[in-house]
């Protein structure tokens, strides 16, 4: 769709201004932290007045869903963890993690630990640990009925790119053409796996570049938080689709485009 272009291209130009405002100010990140760390705070604190005076079951604070609001606590949180003896930054810190468990969002909360483990362990026994305890958590903490609707919906996702291999169907038309492919008795707008909705919208090709795009530059010479919340965001989008609302997928590039600033910077010293 046009609105879902012109979201991309948004995307294109925040990783390029990043690069190019912030390539000579290696200190960026840490400018831009204080501001995380007081939304995260606010919004914390609505979710907690959500649980405590309203009562509900997974609080949402400002975003549309619980798994929304966990996706920007889990880009945020980790950011904090640098300068943790900062008062400001300390509070950001457990309030975000206190709503995140409030949240109640597996594949958050999952995908928080799991990226720990991979940046503090290395990628290979960080790795082994991390599908030991991600297989844990998706048996034990996935509501069964939710799980199956997610299994019927990246079918459909899988079937759509079987169908359109190379150029995909169009950015944000999964909604537009699920109906043709979807099981009976099914309905949503999104494919729940943010790869697997961008593979089917994109092509493969394209999907491929992006993977392999964002992949190099994580793992590259990322500052460790900045490191753990990339990979906590990519890991939850397995079984999620918050990258595709604009609030979290601005600060995902953000960040990506940030990073790739210092990554240049490095490379000219």
């Amino acid at each position: 769709s046009v609105i879902e272009t012109h979201n991309y291209l948004n995307y294109a130009i925040m990783i390029l201004l990043a690069v190019n405002l912030y390539s000579e100010n290696t200190d960026a990140l840490d400018k831009i932290v204080p501001y995380a760390a007081v939304s995260v705070i606010t919004m914390s604190l609505i979710g907690l007045y959500q649980k405590i005076f309203l009562h509900t079951q997974s609080v949402n604070s400002t975003m549309i869903n619980a798994n929304i609001f966990a996706g920007y606590l889990i880009l945020s949180v980790p950011l904090f963890f640098k300068n943790i003896r900062n008062p400001l930054f300390a509070a950001a810190a457990i309030l975000g993690l206190l709503s995140l468990i409030l949240t109640r969002s597996v594949a958050a909360i999952g995908g928080l630990a799991c990226a720990f483990f991979i940046v503090r362990l290395g990628l290979v026994r960080g790795g082994i640990l991390s599908l030991l305890c991600g297989t844990i958590l998706i048996l034990t903490g996935f509501n069964i009925t939710a799980l199956n609707d997610r299994f019927l919906l990246w079918k459909s996702a899988l079937t759509l790119i079987y169908q359109h291999p190379f150029t995909g169907t169009g950015p944000g038309t999964f909604e537009l053409v699920y109906p043709s492919v979807k099981a009976a008795g099914q309905s949503s707008l999104y494919a729940h796996s943010y790869f697997l909705q961008l593979c089917s919208d994109l092509g493969i090709a394209a999907f491929l570049f992006a993977a392999v795009f964002i992949a190099r530059r994580v793992f590259l010479n990322a500052p460790s938080g900045l490191k753990i919340a990339l990979i906590a965001v990519l890991i939850q989008n397995v079984f999620d689709f918050n990258l595709l609302i604009l609030s979290n997928g601005i600060l995902f590039w953000l960040l990506l485009g940030i990073l790739c600033s210092t990554q240049v910077e490095s490379i000219r010293v």
